[in-house]
């Protein structure tokens, strides 16, 4: 009976330890730093594009394009990392601050590009615009969340 009990003791044990303590897997194990030098390597690489290659209009259209969807996915996952790690009230103060930012981008965006409305520069115009706005923007928020 009593190497019985001891052999059901081993048996759990080992079967703890051979699958763990079942914790929920990390999703993102990057620190936030690691995250935006991805991204800042990533756009970099767009703008060198954009600079120095021999792209049609189109192209440009696109290359820039690319690059403000990068830095939206940034902002999009910091703004979600706010959300996981950030007291409410502090989440409050932030959501209000980054709905007054994209308003003042959106009107930015829009000014910058009122010149070109009609022509085939018109998003790369605007585009960049709201990159280099957006970046601004991550920057910013990556410093509020340290």
């Amino acid at each position: 009976m009593k190497k019985a009990c001891i052999a059901m003791i081993l048996l759990v044990l080992l079967t703890f330890f051979l699958t763990g303590c079942q914790q929920a897997p990390v999703a993102d194990t990057a620190s936030l730093e690691d995250y935006l030098a991805t991204v800042k390597e990533q756009s970099e690489a767009i703008k060198t594009a954009l600079a120095q290659e021999n792209l049609t209009q189109t192209d440009m259209n696109q290359k820039s394009e690319e690059l403000r969807a990068l830095w939206e996915s940034a902002l999009n996952h910091l703004l979600d990392e706010a959300k996981r790690t950030l007291p409410e009230d502090t989440l409050a103060q932030l959501t209000a601050g980054q709905t007054a930012w994209q308003a003042a981008m959106t009107a930015a965006v829009d000014e910058a590009g009122k010149a070109y409305e009609g022509g085939s520069i018109y998003p790369l115009v605007v585009n960049s615009e709201a990159a280099r706005l957006t970046e601004e923007r991550v920057y910013e928020l990556c410093e509020q969340l340290k």
